[in-house]
């Protein structure tokens, strides 16, 4: 499951189930599998990223909120969220078009 628009179609139970098959294949020594992150809700962000964590996963590809254009302080405070919580994993930002630019943070 990546970030082109497929996280939205899914359950939360839908996508843990994709989450815990992958990390099953491939949370292996000498492999660094990332598992993309999408959704309109914060809370769903933080809640899909934890259980992916729980799972083995130690790379993220988050995508920013589609729902409309983000100004300086709104992605901000996304980043300043998510990173903030999971600074110490790898995540990795896709900006959709309506968002027009990614700010980025790195662990």
């Amino acid at each position: 499951m990546g970030t082109a628009g497929e996280g939205y179609a899914l359950t939360d139970t839908q996508c843990k189930e994709a989450v815990k098959v992958f990390a099953r294949l491939a949370v292996k020594p000498g492999l660094d599998p990332q598992v993309g992150v999408i959704s309109l809700s914060m809370g769903q962000f933080l809640e899909r990223i934890a259980w992916a964590r729980d799972q083995g996963i130690r790379m993220f590809q988050i995508s920013l909120p589609s729902w409309g254009m983000l100004d300086e302080k709104e992605r901000m405070l996304f980043f300043k969220t998510v990173c903030g919580r999971f600074l110490h994993y790898n995540l990795t930002c896709t900006s959709p078009a309506r968002t027009s630019r990614c700010t980025s943070c790195s662990a």
